[in-house]
């Protein structure tokens, strides 16, 4: 009976506790955050298409939609 009472405790304890924890308010904000790598013009890891367009950068350079 008594390993009865303490389970049944135990998990009324953790119940309230997981409501608790559940209730908890948890708010969020926005952390901008900025990555960038710089490459040498002639690097093996940027692709054929993209070193051709910074080789002739006049001829392919588009204008903002603005």
């Amino acid at each position: 009976m008594r390993r009865l009472d303490s389970s049944l405790v135990f998990g009324l304890l953790v119940t309230i506790l997981a409501q608790a924890a559940a209730s908890a308010t948890v708010k969020l904000r926005a952390a901008p955050q900025k990555f960038r790598e710089f490459y040498a013009i002639d690097d093996a890891r940027i692709p054929i298409n993209i070193r051709n367009q910074l080789a002739k950068p006049a001829r392919t350079a588009r204008r903002g939609s603005t």
